[in-house]
């Protein structure tokens, strides 16, 4: 994970394709800097592994092809 707002569900990652701006759904709410694992580059709901902290969480994915534009997005939802 490269960039997340405290008290805010969203975050982004960067991915092969890009950035992401998944929104956390519930299991383990990662942290910065966390390695985060699974089939989560396309839109909807994703089960996916933290590997940095063992751990399982859900996502809901919005896909963002920049960074600029994901944390553009970022600081809306967080606001």
């Amino acid at each position: 994970m490269t960039h997340k707002m405290s008290g805010c569900d969203y975050f982004v990652v960067e991915t092969l394709r890009g950035y992401d701006l998944p929104e956390w759904y519930g299991g383990h709410d990662p942290d910065r800097g966390d390695v985060l694992v699974g089939e989560y580059e396309s839109y909807g709901t994703h089960d996916i592994y933290d590997d940095t902290a063992d751990e399982e969480l859900t996502v809901w994915v919005e896909d963002y092809d920049s960074k600029k534009d994901a944390l553009e997005e970022l600081v809306d939802q967080c606001e």
